[in-house]
C-alpha cells in the first residue's frame, strides 16, 4: 500500500522533524526495538547510520576529558524526556540508568562491568539502547559517555555494540587513529573473531559494506552471500511486532512464506531475519548492478524495499526503474514519508518538469510547482524550494 498525495507532506514533515531532533536514526542494528518508542522504532528500520560529521570529531570525543564521568557528564531528565516517547523503558528510567553507570564507571573496579546486569538490572541490551540516543546527534560531549558505554556493552558480549562501533570507527577519517584506541581496539578484535566465524550474517553484512566501500566487490557479493544463506535460516521466534516505513503496525507469523514473486506488485511485509538484513539485500543489489546482472539486483533492492518496507531500499528501487515508471513516483514518496531528504528532492525535480510540459495549463503547472517548492523545502533546499513556487506564480 503506498501513500496517497493528499496524507504525504503532513507525514513527511513529521518524520523530518523527528531525524532533525534527538530520536535515533539508522538501521535496525542500533537497538533491540521494544525499548524505544515508535517514532524510534520506524528510523531504525532505516538503512543507512547517518551520524552528521561523524569524522575528525570522533577522534576528539575519544581523547577528550577525563577518565571518569562527573555529575555534568549526566544528560538531565529533560533531555530524556525529549529523546524518548513510548517504549517499555520511561525517561525517568533512562536517566538513573545512566546515572548509575557512571556512579559505577567511577568507581573502576575490576568487576563493575560485571555489576550492571548481576546487582543492578542493566543489560548490555539497554546499555546499546540509551547509548545510540547519546551518539545519535552531531558529536559533542555526549558521545564520550555514548561510546563508553557500546564498548561496555561490547565487551560484556552484545554483539550489536561491537558491530556498531566498527561502522563508527569505519566512517572516521581518521580510522588508523581511531582504531588504536582501547576502545575501538578491543571492538575490532571481537569482529574480526566473529566474522573469522563466518556464522554470524549481521557481521558478514558489515564486513560486506566494508569490503565495498574498499573497492572489493568480489569479496564483498561473497560476504553478502554468505550473510544470506546464514541469515535465511534464522527464522525470529515468535511474532514480531514492527513498525514499517509508513506507519503500519504488523505483527507477523516469522514462520509464514513472503517469497518476492516478479508477479507480485506488492508483495507482504515481513519481519527482517537478522538486524542487518535489509543493508545485505541493498549493499548486494548494487554490486550485481555494477556487474550488468540487472535483473538479479532489482529482485534483491525489491526484498529490502517491499518484503522489509526499508526506506533506502524503497529509494534505490526507485532509482532502477525509468524515470516514466509509475512505480518510481510510488517508490520516492514512500521514502520521502519515512524522511529520506533526497528522495524529497528528486521529487521536487519531478514536478518542476511536469510543470513545464508543454501544453500544460497554467492551473496545473502552478499545482506542480507548489509541490516542488513542498518537496524542497523538506528537502532543505531553501533557493530551489523559493525558486519553485514563484516560478509560475503570475
Amino acid at each position: 500500500m503506498m501513500p496517497t498525495r493528499s496524507c504525504l507532506l503532513p507525514a513527511t514533515r513529521s518524520l523530518c522533524r523527528v531525524g532533525t531532533g534527538r530520536v535515533i536514526a539508522g538501521h535496525s542494528l542500533w537497538n533491540p526495538q521494544h525499548l524505544l518508542g515508535k517514532a524510534q522504532r520506524r528510523q531504525l528500520l532505516n538503512y543507512h547510520v547517518r551520524i552528521p560529521g561523524a569524522s575528525r570529531s570522533l577522534a576528539t570525543q575519544i581523547r577528550s576529558g577525563k577518565r571518569v564521568f562527573a555529575e555534568d557528564d549526566i544528560p538531565p531528565l529533560e533531555f530524556w524526556k525529549q529523546s524518548v516517547v513510548g517504549g517499555t523503558l520511561a525517561p525517568e528510567d533512562c536517566h538513573e540508568i545512566v546515572k548509575k553507570y557512571c556512579e559505577l564507571a567511577k568507581l573502576q573496579e575490576s568487576t563493575w562491568k560485571g555489576k550492571l546486569e548481576k546487582d543492578h538490572k542493566i543489560s548490555p541490551e539497554t546499555l546499546h539502547s540509551l547509548a545510540i540516543i547519546l551518539v545519535s546527534g552531531p558529536p559533542s560531549p555526549l558521545w564520550r559517555l555514548g561510546l563508553h558505554m557500546l564498548a561496555t556493552a561490547s565487551d560484556l558480549g552484545f554483539t550489536l555494540s561491537t558491530l556498531l562501533l566498527i561502522r563508527l570507527m569505519r566512517q572516521s577519517d581518521d580510522t588508523s587513529k581511531v582504531s588504536g584506541s582501547t576502545l575501538f581496539r578491543n571492538a575490532l578484535a571481537r569482529f574480526q573473531d566473529i566474522v573469522r566465524q563466518r556464522q554470524d550474517p549481521d557481521a558478514l553484512t558489515l564486513q560486506g559494506l566494508i569490503l565495498a566501500d574498499q573497492g572489493d566487490s568480489g569479496k564483498a557479493l561473497a560476504s553478502f552471500d554468505q550473510a544470506l544463506r546464514i541469515g535465511s535460516s534464522h527464522e525470529p521466534k515468535g511474532p514480531i511486532r514492527q513498525e514499517t516505513s509508513l506507519g503500519r503496525s504488523l505483527e507477523a507469523d516469522p514462520g509464514s512464506d513472503h517469497g518476492t514473486d516478479e508477479s507480485d506488485p506488492q508483495p507482504k511485509v515481513r519481519p527482517f531475519r537478522w538486524s542487518w538484513e535489509a543493508s545485505c539485500h541493498i549493499g548486494r543489489a548494487k554490486i550485481l548492478l555494477q556487474q550488468g546482472r540487472r535483473d538479479e539486483a532489482v529482485a534483491a533492492m525489491r526484498i529490502a524495499a517491499l518484503e522489509l518496507d526499508n526506506m533506502q531500499g524503497y529509494f534505490e528501487l526507485a532509482k532502477m526503474l525509468p524515470e516514466d515508471a509509475p512505480e518510481r513516483v510510488q517508490y520516492l514518496q514512500t521514502a520521502a514519508v519515512s524522511g529520506h531528504l533526497e528522495a524529497c528532492r528528486l521529487l521536487g525535480e519531478s514536478e518542476v518538469q511536469m510543470a513545464r510540459e508543454p501544453g500544460r495549463n497554467k492551473g496545473d503547472a502552478q499545482e506542480h510547482s507548489l509541490w516542488a517548492s513542498e518537496w524542497f523545502s523538506l528537502a532543505g533546499d531553501v533557493e530551489k524550494s523559493a525558486g519553485a513556487r514563484w516560478a509560475f506564480a503570475s
